[in-house]
């Protein structure tokens, strides 16, 4: 199994405290949400922002998802196939930990393996 990364962006959103993935499967559904990063995990930020990133960053809305798959090519997946596959990893697995802030999102998927 290998670790994964999603991170998807909105314009900042008020984000509800309750219902967050029926919230989050509309954004994506509705087309609201573009793909930010799939794949391993990400640099720090912070190493490297200037001040033009991080106002964008205070403007936008991050929904970050990590999960395992068995071994996958995602630089193959298109935009389509690639939101798909976080529509059917939050219907079909379990959700572990979520943590939400003012505007921002992070969904831990636990791996099922029956």
């Amino acid at each position: 199994m290998e670790n994964y990364i999603l991170i998807l962006t909105a314009p900042k959103l008020n984000i509800p405290e309750s219902n967050i993935i029926e919230f989050i499967l509309d954004l994506i559904k509705s087309n609201l949400v573009k793909i930010e990063h799939f794949g391993y995990e990400l640099d720090n930020p912070a190493d490297y922002e200037n001040d033009d990133m991080i106002a964008t960053r205070l403007g936008t809305s991050y929904f970050t998802f990590q999960f395992e798959l068995n071994k996958l090519d995602y630089d193959d997946y298109t935009e389509e196939e690639t939101l798909q596959l976080i529509v059917d990893q939050l219907q079909t697995k379990q959700i572990g930990n979520i943590i939400i802030d003012d505007k921002d999102v992070d969904v831990y998927i636990k791996y099922d393996n029956r």
